[in-house]
């Protein structure tokens, strides 16, 4: 009986959040004079992480690349193999 419970609260959810989703698109676009100074400060908020993001896994991406070459300069130093 938990099992269903937990099941209907999911989708209910789910379903709230969709509605909100719809509520807020529509609310947005009917009164977009209220709303555009806030969809402008959301959209640069979404800009700027995106920007973070690509930078960040652009970091990462050369700090694996460098680990190989560590890895196996200490390999080469060993004289074990990989």
């Amino acid at each position: 009986m938990e099992e269903n419970d937990q099941v209907d609260k999911e989708y209910i959810n789910t379903k709230c959040l969709e509605v909100k989703k719809m509520m807020w698109k529509c609310c947005t676009k009917t009164n977009s004079d209220y709303y555009q100074p806030f969809l402008m400060a959301k959209k640069a908020v979404e800009e700027e992480n995106s920007k973070e993001l690509v930078a960040l896994s652009r970091k990462s991406q050369a700090f694996s690349e460098a680990s190989r070459g560590v890895i196996e300069v200490v390999f080469m130093f060993t004289g074990r193999s990989q």
